[in-house]
């Protein structure tokens, strides 16, 4: 059975979601947290934000939602010295809940 999903991944380049095939989807959430920004998305199956968490510190490596509810998320402590610049992309160094 060919994929729904469009296999010409220049067609597909872009932001946000690209493609989703419904029949192999598990149901409920993602959690998004890009490297470079401040915000946590929680993303149903259909690509749409469910809800958006802003912490004053650029994201680090990932988030997860705790089984309270909380939200932890590791961010970058811009005031440690990396020893290469490329560690500033990936660093850490501050969680938070």
């Amino acid at each position: 059975m060919p994929s729904k999903v469009d296999q010409n991944s220049i067609r597909r380049r872009g932001a946000g979601l690209i493609a989703s095939d419904p029949e192999k989807v598990s149901p409920g959430y993602v959690l998004v947290a890009p490297l470079t920004s401040k915000q946590v998305h929680l993303v149903d199956t259909k690509g749409d934000t469910v809800h958006t968490w802003t912490f004053p510190w650029r994201n680090g490596r990932h988030a997860r939602l705790l089984p309270n509810g909380k939200l932890a998320v590791n961010s970058i402590d811009p005031e440690t010295p990396r020893p290469f610049w490329f560690f500033n992309k990936y660093g850490g160094g501050i969680m938070s809940e």
